[in-house]
């Protein structure tokens, strides 16, 4: 299928836990072995098509999926996990302290782009024509 994008905004993320979380205590770097002791909460995918590629998933570790990032966050909070967060879902917390970054090897913090995508050889309406050439303007406006 022919497609083509706009982009929309940045995001950065990466693995957090409360201050009182045992890795969280640690002063030295983590390895991937090491955490895999401790629940890792990460948000399933529903979509059937997906590929069977994961980010950021320890294998062989311990998982509780949840279905979506505000559920992933409270689990957090709550103690019971750790997982990766879009900073932007967490300012605060990290700023008031109640969620910290996790020091793991290979596992650093993350950044990218979300965009918006379209079928390019598909007809669209009015409404569909205007709302691109909406996010492609925002696009324009946002991208630096």
């Amino acid at each position: 299928t022919n497609v083509e994008s706009v982009f929309f905004s940045k995001m950065k993320g990466g693995p957090v836990a409360i201050p009182s979380f045992p890795p969280a205590l640690e002063k030295k770097e983590l390895s991937l072995e090491e955490m895999k002791e401790y629940v890792q909460i990460i948000v399933r995918d529903s979509s059937r098509h997906s590929s069977a590629i994961t980010h950021s998933v320890i294998e062989g570790g311990r998982h509780w999926r949840v279905a979506d990032f505000f559920t992933k966050k409270q689990i957090i909070l709550s103690g019971m996990g750790w997982g990766g967060l879009p900073y932007h879902l967490i300012e605060n917390e990290l700023k008031n302290g109640s969620l910290v970054p996790l020091n793991i090897k290979n596992l650093e913090p993350w950044s990218g782009e979300i965009r918006v995508i379209r079928k390019i050889d598909q007809p669209v309406g009015p409404v569909s024509t205007k709302l691109w050439e909406y996010f492609e303007q925002f696009s324009q406006i946002n991208k630096s």
